[in-house]
């Protein structure tokens, strides 16, 4: 395996972590476009406590009620979600998991890139749209996706989206600049 490979994929995983950061932690736009405080905020958490049995994530209308009257109860609303996380969950190796995966996914379209210099000529654009196309994938089967099926705010759906969008682009114009056509592909594409 080439070694400029590895070195873009390392590369591209620390700007794509380093969009994230301030894509979904640092702009303030995130918390505007979805998450909201809840009223008597102690309440509800003793009450919570007292009724999920430990850590998971529960849905209110759950599903056990016969489907006509799930049905019902959903159309009627409230409808929430509750992410519940208990004593011990979550913490250092959930936060790492997160970390090396920002670093796995770039290196995809870096393999492909590199296996697409090899066997042609692709000019800057085309190998910085090849890796941008993933984050209009990503924003179509995730991020759009969560308004359709899970019901988030449209805003904050589209938010997710374009960051996404934004932050696969700015990856695929750091493997552009690293990976480039062999002098022989290249040759082979001109004739």
């Amino acid at each position: 395996m080439d070694r400029r490979l590895i070195t873009t994929g390392l590369l591209a995983g620390f700007v794509f972590l380093g969009w994230k950061v301030v894509s979904q932690g640092l702009l303030p736009i995130r918390d505007e476009l979805g998450y909201k405080d809840v009223q008597n905020e102690e309440r509800v958490l003793s009450t919570l406590d007292a009724n999920l049995p430990g850590t998971g994530l529960y849905i209110v209308p759950g599903h056990s009620p016969p489907d006509s009257l799930f049905r019902a109860r959903y159309s009627e609303g409230p409808i929430f979600r509750i992410h519940s996380l208990r004593r011990g969950a979550g913490g250092t190796p959930h936060f790492l998991v997160s970390i090396l995966a920002l670093f796995i996914a770039p290196m995809i379209p870096t393999a492909l890139v590199w296996r697409l210099c090899r066997n042609g000529g692709l000019g800057f654009g085309a190998r910085a749209t090849t890796v941008a196309l993933f984050g209009v994938f990503l924003a179509l089967a995730a991020d759009i996706q969560l308004w359709g099926t899970e019901l988030y705010p449209l805003n904050y759906s589209i938010f997710l989206a374009s960051s996404s969008v934004v932050g696969w682009a700015i990856v695929g114009l750091v493997v552009a600049w690293r990976i480039r056509p062999t002098k022989q592909a290249a040759r082979l594409a001109a004739v």
